[in-house]
């Protein structure tokens, strides 16, 4: 079943689709981003994230843009919402690149890089660093 208001919280990766994004409040205040890129093989409760290549002074991106980058992506679990008091606040699909989303979960096959519930708000912390 795929949910088209927003906001909302997953209980399972199924409720989503692919280019739902979420923020994340920033030490310094400003808002980083994460996107839901892919269910995680079998799993209802698992899923891959990408974290974006932007930070905001607001929580929503606008739909229409250039193409938004993603800067790193592993598998995590949907109780990294509860853990971070996340929610979906939209959809964002047309402003990534398929072909980058592809390559990531063709790399993710081959290495799973696996997060914890915290490690996505410490890697939009990190963002500020790299952009």
């Amino acid at each position: 079943m795929v949910r088209n208001d927003y906001p909302f919280v997953p209980k399972t990766s199924l409720m989503m689709r692919r280019g739902d994004y979420w923020p994340l409040l920033c030490k310094d205040g400003s808002y980083g981003f994460c996107v839901f890129l892919s269910v995680w093989g079998h799993l209802h409760s698992g899923f891959v994230v990408g974290v974006l290549g932007m930070v905001s002074a607001e929580p929503k991106i606008p739909e229409s843009g250039p193409v938004i980058p993603i800067l790193e992506a592993a598998h995590t679990h949907v109780k990294t919402f509860a853990a971070t008091g996340a929610s979906i606040v939209g959809n964002i699909k047309a402003r990534l690149s398929i072909a980058e989303i592809e390559s990531y979960l063709v790399s993710l096959e081959k290495v799973s890089v696996v997060w914890g519930y915290i490690v996505p708000l410490d890697k939009v912390n990190e963002v500020r660093s790299v952009i």
